[in-house]
């Protein structure tokens, strides 16, 4: 809960009401994160492949990821 919590908060950063952008979210997310870890611990879970992944890294590419596809729209 606490990774989803990031994106979206990540995202309401992205998105104030206006048509103004805020920051890309993947930055803002890194800031959230850092901030979570320090005071908490890292996160992370299994990929497909049963590989550790680090929920910092999965994160930003995940809103890397959501920024470009809306620009190929």
């Amino acid at each position: 809960m606490s990774f989803g919590n990031l994106i979206h908060q990540a995202l309401e950063a992205r998105y104030p009401p206006g048509i103004k952008r805020g920051p890309h979210p993947a930055e803002t997310f890194k800031g959230l994160y850092e901030e979570w870890t320090a005071k908490n611990y890292d996160l992370g879970m299994k990929d497909s492949d049963d590989e550790w992944q680090k929920a910092g890294e999965l994160g930003v590419d995940m809103l890397e990821n959501y920024v470009d596809g809306l620009r190929q729209r």
